[in-house]
């Protein structure tokens, strides 16, 4: 399978984020396009323009009707994600780049895998994902 690291080639790095904001307020993106983000717990920072978390990256993991975790892609293509227990934004291992959001998937109890689906304009592939089980996220890898 193919990382998503090697999608990177040719994205300028953006600086990354410190405490609570996914990409400081002086950082400019790839293109110029931020938007604000607000996580339900309070949790600000800066997505990528046209990267909607509130579609696909706001993520109900155990079917409750409340938003568990939220995924969003930073000015400079970063992976992100935070939930109510981690106080800020933290980047996704494996050092991903993507341009858009596909959204959750899930394998049921017992296995209980979950993934989290982006995209990604610039590769021939444009799904991957990155999958937690174990206790924690692994690599991106395409998805399919």
């Amino acid at each position: 399978m193919r990382n998503i690291r090697n999608a990177a080639l040719g994205i300028a790095a953006g600086v990354v984020a410190a405490a609570s904001v996914l990409v400081p307020v002086n950082s400019a993106s790839a293109d110029g396009s931020r938007c604000a983000v607000t996580s339900p717990w309070g949790v600000k920072g800066y997505r990528l323009c046209g990267s909607d978390p509130y579609k696909d990256g706001y993520v109900d993991w155990d079917r409750n009707g409340t938003t568990d975790e939220v995924f969003v892609i930073a000015p400079n293509y970063t992976i992100w994600h935070t939930w109510k227990a981690a106080g800020r934004w933290v980047e996704m291992p494996g050092n991903g780049r993507a341009d858009g959001i596909q959204g959750p998937g899930q394998l049921p109890p017992p296995r209980g895998v979950r993934c989290f689906i982006v995209t990604v304009s610039w590769k021939s592939y444009p799904y991957y994902q990155n999958c937690y089980y174990d206790g924690k996220w692994h690599n991106w890898t395409t998805s399919g």
